[in-house]
């Protein structure tokens, strides 16, 4: 098996297909989906859904609530990624990074501040606000959990060099 196709199937389960993963989606969320896979499709590019819906206490995530997605587009960066969600209409986009400060290759999206968020991430919570980043924990991109990322609401200057420079070691 190719390479890439392999690690898209380790990254979505073996059980879970492009189109399981987005009919596990919130309506609102599908069809912001749909915009990104016709903008990439005419740019001879294919979208990924690493992740949908998933169980658990809604306050805790907008996967629980149906209405965040992460998102590998073929040959684009994270930053790139995010760029194009917040373009189809996510309220909330969050680039993630390596620990070494490399983008990854997946994004974030979510619906977050919307008439359809629910508890810290309804509209005038106040709570949860969109973090720009999240940084893994573990060292790479791969991390399946929201513990091994940790989020910022702005650059860590410490990880990311001016252009041009060297990353500090």
């Amino acid at each position: 098996m190719h390479a890439l196709a392999a690690t898209l199937l380790l990254l979505m389960g073996p059980a879970r297909s492009n189109e399981a993963v987005l009919q596990s989606l919130h309506p609102e969320v599908q069809k912001r989906i749909a915009a990104l896979q016709s903008k990439m499709r005419a740019r001879k590019r294919r979208v990924f859904l690493t992740s949908g819906s998933r169980q658990g206490d809604p306050a805790d995530s907008l996967h629980n609530q149906n209405l965040a997605a992460d998102v590998r587009v073929s040959g684009m960066t994270s930053v790139r990624v995010a760029k194009e969600l917040k373009r189809v209409g996510f309220t909330c986009a969050i680039v993630y990074y390596d620990s070494r400060g490399r983008p990854c290759r997946a994004a974030h999206g979510d619906l977050r501040h919307t008439s359809f968020a629910d508890g810290p991430y309804a509209p005038g919570s106040g709570l949860k606000e969109c973090p720009a980043l999240a940084i893994s924990k573990t060292g790479g991109c791969g991390n399946d959990s929201k513990g091994q990322w940790q989020y910022f609401r702005t650059r860590p200057k410490h990880l990311f060099r001016p252009r041009g420079k060297p990353l500090a070691r």
